[in-house]
Order: C-alpha cells, then structure tokens, then sequence
C-alpha cells in the first residue's frame, strides 16, 4: 500500500500546505471537520440571492511568487468574474468621530487640553523601543506614554480583547489596531515622519497606497468563491478532500503516526508519512492526550479565545461612506468591525456584516447593533432593515497572552518531542495577517519537501 501524506485542516493554511506537498509527494489527503473548506474565508449565502462573508478577509498577492503560483490560478483575473484592487479603504469609529480616510485613531478629536497632555507624553516617551517586553501595555507606554496608553489604548484592548494591555504579550495589539497615531495636519505629519522618532508612532490622515499589491474580491457572491475554485484545484491535481471529518483516534508506532481513527472509528488512514497539522494545536494535545492542558493551566484559568458574533443586514438605502471596512474603536460600542460590501462590487443590495466579539453565549440584540450604526454615520437615521440574519460564528478571536504563548511552546515542544513525522503550522503569536501566516506554510512545508 502507497503511503499518504496528511493535511489536518482545511482553512487558506492547509490547502497551500495540500499544493505544496502534492508536487512531491503521490498521495496526499486534506482532512477538514466541517463541510467546507476555507476556515474564516467561507461566505454565508441566504434565500440563493444575498452574500455575507464570515469576516474581512481580503485575499491579496503576497511578496511570494511561489505562494501567488498555487492560491491565485488564472481565473483571478478574468475581469467579468473577479474584481482587483490596488489598495483598501478601510475606516475607523473613535470618539464619536468617523474617520474616511484612515484606520489610524486621530487624537486631533479631542479637546485641547487633554491633546496637549497625549502630545507631552508623546514627546517625552522612549526615544528607542526596546526590542522585548514584559507585556503589551509596558510596550504602548513606551511609544505614546501614559494617557494615551491608559485613556485609549488600554479601553480598546478591553473591547477587542476582554482583558488589559497589561495581560497582553508584546504586539498583540497589532491584530486589532495600527500602532499609530494622526496627530497633527498632513503637512506638519509629513516633516515629523522624516525623523525615525515620529515615524513609528505617527501615520498619515491619507495613507501612501501601495501600488503593488492587489487584492482580489468576485463581482458576484462572497469570498468563498476562491475557496471553491482552489477545492477545484486541488481536485484536479487528484488531492483526496475529506469534509465532514473528524479524527477521534491515532496509533503510534516507534514515535511515528502509523494510522488516523477518523469520524467514529469505521474508517482510518494508514501507512501514513507526514502530517501537516494546520488545525489548532490544542485540540491535538488534549484530545489524543499527548500533553495534560489541565495541568498548564494557571490559577486565574484564562480564556485562550473570545466568541465572535455575526450580523448582516440588508438596508433600504445606501450607505454614507465609502469605505469598504470600518473599524469600531469605541469602548462602549459593542461593534468591532462592519464589512460594506457595496463598496467593495457594484449591487442594488445595501448589504453590511457586523462583527461583535463577546464572551460565550452573551449574543446582543440586532436593534442595538443596527443603532450603532447609525450612531457611527455607517447608515441614516431613516434607514430599515430589508432582512437580517445574525448567529454565533465560534470562539475564534485569539487573546494572545503570554500564558497561551507557553501553553502553545509546551504543545510544541511535546508533540515535536513524542512524534517524529508531524509537522505543526498554524498561526503562532506573532503572525496577524493572512501573508504572514502562508509565509510560515511555506517555510514549513518547503522543508517537508526538501527532505
């Protein structure tokens, strides 16, 4: 029997993984647990008319030529199907201001007396960042000083998060905001950002649009579309996909996986060569007991993940602003995110996707949701909701603390240890984007190859 080379997993991470390891190796199989591919980049299709996506995840070329050979094929850039983009218009919400042109906090929106204290600290913070902090907060305060870390800063991570920067690791705030300011007019921005100093802490009220990348989104339906025609891919390179599939046991031999238990135990996989695992490690250390979570646990039994709840409206009118994506920075908001993706494909349908983060099982009244944004001027005041659709997506939003940064190098370390021919990719704590993450495939994958 031919040996079978595995992919556990089957969001952006392991279908890369999944064509990366079929030019070297004759059979590969994708195991995913539910019925489609494509993690956080599926779409929610109601009534067989109205797209929702599951998030703002907007595929874009990397600086990879051999990752953009296997995820964009051809058909991205017949023109009738698949829309391009040079850049995005993203937005933010703070301090009862909507801000249209950027998603950096401008805390020009204050009154003077507190911008002229977020500026002294400003200007009395460390003149060199250290390269290693104790936690995110120490790291906040060091580029902005005091208030703008405790008035702002610390009461959005508190949103996003449900925790202080204090609990944070170092850059973890990156996964929700920019680390810089607008402080000051364009004119006076430019000049401070030719020092070193200004230029990490300041950004621009009209970002510099980098012209070589380009986005990708379908003039019809929702992002899953690229899913789909990547699941074709891999059908026709002869990429065996098993959806719908759990694995509930595995048997080791001599420090190897020699065989997969899937669903209820009336199929397995053997004769196995390599597993990529893309799934998160946790559920692989606990469930198949190769490590005790319990005993990691520490006394204050942190939340590794935050619950993430989704509304879609569709509205009788169009929206007041042209951003594709608005990031909500308001502490007592409840909204995190809000995709427009009108302003993304040309459509009579008003539609809109909301993203609340939230602990377990506290789901939030789509009136109130609507309000916020009318509140934010996303919408009139004179605006009705056509349809709505809202649920729980799952406790997917990281809260990346330095506790499940050891929980994760434990999992590592011990599986790494115990098993021989299992490679771990997935998202570690420093990698917040899609291209980070398919940079680290790469990496991994290319020395499964090589060997």
């Amino acid at each position: 029997m031919a040996s079978s080379t595995v992919v556990v997993g089957g969001g952006i991470a392991g279908i890369l993984a999944a064509l990366m390891l079929k030019d070297r190796f004759e059979n590969v199989v994708l195991i995913e647990n539910s019925d489609e591919l494509g993690g956080l980049l599926r779409s929610d299709h109601y009534d067989n008319q109205y797209w929702f996506d599951k998030g703002t995840h907007i595929p874009a070329l990397t600086y990879n030529e051999e990752i953009n050979k296997y995820l964009f094929p051809k058909q991205l850039y017949n023109e009738n199907l698949w829309l391009r983009f040079s850049y995005l218009k993203p937005g933010n919400y703070f301090n009862n201001n909507l801000n249209n042109e950027s998603s950096s906090i401008d805390i020009t929106s204050y009154g003077k007396e507190k911008y002229c204290k977020m500026l002294i600290d400003l200007f009395n913070s460390n003149l060199e960042p250290k390269l290693h902090y104790i936690n995110a907060y120490e790291q906040i305060m060091d580029l902005f000083g005091e208030t703008l870390t405790r008035e702002v800063f610390d009461q959005i991570s508190y949103k996003f998060f449900g925790v202080s920067l204090k609990k944070l690791s170092q850059d973890a705030f990156k996964l929700v905001f920019n680390p810089r300011i607008i402080a000051f007019d364009e004119k006076k921005t430019k000049e401070f950002k030719k020092i070193k100093f200004f230029d990490l802490r300041l950004s621009l009220r009209s970002p510099i649009i980098n012209e070589s990348i380009t986005y990708f989104y379908p003039v019809e339906g929702g992002i899953n579309l690229w899913i789909k025609m990547l699941e074709e891919k891999m059908g026709n390179k002869g990429i065996k996909i098993l959806k719908n599939t759990s694995i509930s046991d595995i048997k080791l031999k001599d420090g190897n996986i020699s065989e997969l238990i899937l669903g209820e135990g009336n199929e397995c996989l053997k004769n196995i060569s390599h597993i990529v695992w893309t799934a998160p490690t946790h559920l692989l250390a606990q469930r198949y007991k190769i490590i005790n979570i319990e005993s990691l646990k520490n006394e204050s039994n942190q939340n590794l993940k935050r619950a993430t709840y989704l509304y879609h409206f569709i509205c009788n009118k169009p929206f007041l602003t042209d951003r594709q994506y608005v990031t909500c920075y308001d502490p007592i908001m409840r909204t995190f995110r809000v995709t427009l993706y009108n302003n993304f494909q040309k459509s009579d349908q008003f539609r809109c996707s909301v993203e609340v983060l939230s602990e377990d099982n506290i789901a939030i009244a789509e009136e109130i949701i609507f309000k916020e944004l009318i509140t934010m001027g996303i919408v009139s005041e004179d605006t009705l909701i056509e349809k709505s659709y809202s649920y729980k997506l799952g406790s997917y939003f990281p809260i990346i603390t330095p506790y499940m940064e050891e929980l994760h190098s434990n999992i590592v370390n011990t599986v790494s240890d115990k098993i021989s021919n299992i490679t771990l990719v997935q998202r570690s704590g420093n990698q917040f984007f899609m291209a980070d993450v398919l940079e680290n495939v790469y990496k991994c994958v290319s020395k499964i190859i090589k060997y």
